[in-house]
């Protein structure tokens, strides 16, 4: 990621997902999931032309991700 503020380099991970959505066929668009320290906790690209599941836009997949992560301590 860049060196610049952290919602620059969070907003540049979510544009390089949105790359490669493109180039699996996907709708270009990129979602990232990041916890209060903006690190990040999960990222995912809509899949609509690739899955059967009209739900796999960016964002419900970054955040199934994220709900699918261990838990952990605060």
């Amino acid at each position: 990621m860049s060196n610049g503020h952290p919602c620059e380099q969070v907003m540049s991970k979510a544009i390089k997902v949105a790359h490669q959505a493109r180039a699996s066929g996907n709708y270009k668009i990129g979602a990232v999931v990041v916890d209060g320290r903006m690190e990040l906790l999960s990222s995912a690209f809509t899949e609509l032309n690739s899955e059967p599941d009209p739900t796999a836009h960016a964002e419900m997949l970054a955040l199934r991700r994220t709900c699918s992560r261990p838990c952990m301590s605060v």
